[in-house]
């Protein structure tokens, strides 16, 4: 029987590309029913769409952890890796589209717990995830922490 993961709510800072330069930013995030949505305020929560959406059925992390010092120097930074599929016409055409490809999405938390917290959460959904729903993707071994070493 699938258990039900309690959601979780707060702020996280996000890693993301603003035209062509990597920019923290910092959402409103509420993880539930094995999404990791995001807004920039909390009352959007109620009322509009999410900026962003992290479909956790897509990771590809055996478990999302700490990411190295070594790999960001941002403290409370975790990594979630994703399989996406580029859409056609997202693509310089030397590269090939239609093709999954994999993205590394790093998130910071304030502090030391919330990371702790979040990570927990976010690992009991992806348990809860792979058990129970045949189309979320299982870990690639490229992405699985060896060594204290992320490929």
């Amino acid at each position: 029987m699938e258990t039900q993961v309690e959601e979780e709510r707060g702020f996280l800072t996000m890693f993301e590309d603003v035209g062509g330069f990597g920019s923290w930013l910092r959402r409103w995030c509420v993880l539930k029913g094995g999404r990791l949505s995001f807004w920039k305020y909390p009352d959007e929560e109620k009322n509009r769409e999410p900026m962003g959406v992290v479909d956790l059925k897509a990771c590809v992390s055996e478990r999302i952890d700490l990411v190295s010092r070594d790999e960001c120097a941002r403290p409370n930074t975790f990594e979630v890796a994703l399989v996406a599929k580029q859409e056609l016409g997202s693509a310089p055409a030397t590269e090939c589209q239609d093709v999954p490809s994999t993205v590394r999405r790093w998130i910071s938390a304030d502090t030391r717990e919330e990371r702790l917290d979040w990570c927990a959460k976010l690992n009991e959904t992806l348990a809860n995830l792979r058990t129970w729903h045949s189309d979320a993707l299982r870990p690639i071994k490229s992405f699985t922490k060896k060594d204290g070493f992320h490929v």
